[in-house]
């Protein structure tokens, strides 16, 4: 699952992100970098410390345990500076366009909520390593849906319209479905090795997918787009 998770972050965000920068031509403004950097770093730390959970390593586990609250903090501080920042650059094409700006950041807003959550239940868990784990796994396949959701926008997008605001906050449901199916995947282990699907898996895979279908009238709310003009006034 760790590999998979490292696998999605990086390959979801080829071909808006990464590929570019390789090529010279990401125009995006300093602050994307440094989400990137961050949110990457952190796929990698669960890969690093799922491995040494697996080599037995476990005293190591919990000493990058410790940079790894920092970098959560870190991470969740970059997820408004990157919506507002989205905000203003979709206003600079149009009175439109900042709007479905507004609209969409709902998405990953509403979804940091999830990750806030369930990483504070993860640590909460330490001494509960089936619980832990599980929780940790739920966190990082909730993270996952904006990777994904750049491979749909590649590939179904219409041409040119790459990177323009999308048309809402529907258009990152067929996503969430996608990444879902990992979590599936560890319901299905779980029945098979301990008879049962955990009761993580029972409490957190239902919270996920709430949040993902929520977030669509939310976002056209007129409470959520009250929110998102104060929250884009905060940095101009």
């Amino acid at each position: 699952m760790a590999t998979a998770v490292v696998m999605i972050a990086f390959g979801g965000f080829f071909p808006t992100y990464w590929g570019r920068i390789a090529a010279g031509n990401f125009g995006g403004q300093p602050v994307m970098h440094l989400h990137g950097a961050l949110f990457f770093s952190w796929t990698l730390l669960f890969f690093t410390q799922s491995a040494l959970v697996a080599a037995g390593r476990t005293p190591d586990h919990r000493k990058f345990g410790l940079f790894g609250i920092a970098l959560f903090g870190t991470m969740v501080l970059s997820v408004p500076l990157v919506a507002i920042n989205e905000i203003w650059v979709a206003e600079r094409l149009g009175p439109a366009e900042g709007e479905l700006a507004r609209q969409f950041v709902a998405v990953p807003l509403l979804g940091l909520l999830v990750m806030i959550g369930f990483f504070s239940a993860a640590i909460a868990n330490i001494s509960r390593p089936d619980v832990h784990r599980r929780f940790m796994l739920v966190m990082m396949v909730s993270m996952l849906q904006a990777a994904m959701g750049r491979v749909f926008l590649t590939l179904l997008a219409p041409a040119g319209t790459v990177g323009a605001p999308p048309p809402g906050a529907f258009v990152t449901i067929p996503a969430g479905i996608a990444v879902d199916l990992l979590l599936v995947v560890a319901m299905v282990y779980d029945k098979r090795t301990i008879g049962h699907v955990h009761w993580a898996y029972r409490l957190g895979v239902p919270l996920v997918v709430a949040e993902q279908l929520l977030v669509v009238p939310i976002s056209t709310s007129a409470a959520w787009l009250g929110f998102a003009s104060w929250l884009q006034q905060l940095v101009r």
